[in-house]
């Protein structure tokens, strides 16, 4: 067998990435209220092997708002925020605003929630054009939750495709919606 070339190489690396912390709290509502408006704070700590590909070897962090509105059987959400993204050494990185809405379904057979989005920024590396997805997500409800996402790029800015696959396990339901910008 061949190695591969270098330029496959980085593609190819596997390995623990970094890992993010995220601290959220309530503003207004909640409870048996419509509305309900969060603040949030995430920050990205280099965990990963930036020299293997798997990170910048850099912090980030994002400061935000996320509100929801429940009508029918359905959760309209948004939210909007600012993120301070770190600068590796190989390229500049624009600190950028970042907004998202969109809507989940009331949980299905009690556990199954469905939910679809479209998000955006400006561009994160001068050049290469802002970023714009729609997003379709499926996730549980529960002590232990799953996530599955799926996004599709809507600006040339934007990745192709993305895929995502999450476990978590607390006593409180996060809130709904995305978190900015990933690189």
């Amino acid at each position: 067998i061949e190695p591969l070339p270098p330029e496959l190489e980085a593609i190819s690396a596997s390995g623990v990435g970094d890992v993010y912390l995220a601290f959220s709290g309530r503003i207004l509502g909640g409870g048996a209220q419509l509305f309900r408006l969060d603040g949030g704070l995430d920050a990205k700590a280099p965990t990963a092997d930036a020299d293997e590909g798997l990170g910048t070897g850099e912090w980030d962090a994002r400061l935000g708002l996320t509100s929801e509105y429940r009508f029918w059987s359905a959760t309209a959400f948004g939210g909007f925020g600012w993120s301070y993204l770190g600068d590796p050494e190989w390229v500049e990185l624009n600190d950028v605003v970042d907004a998202y809405a969109g809507v989940e379904s009331e949980p299905l057979a009690g556990r199954w929630i469905i939910s679809g989005w479209l998000a955006g920024n400006p561009e994160v590396v001068d050049g290469v054009g802002s970023r714009s997805i729609l997003g379709l997500g499926l996730r549980t409800t529960g002590k232990w939750r799953f996530r599955l996402q799926a996004t599709a790029g809507l600006t040339d800015g934007s990745e192709d495709f993305s895929v995502l696959f999450a476990v978590s396990h607390g006593v409180l339901t996060p809130t709904v919606g995305t978190r900015g910008p990933r690189r």
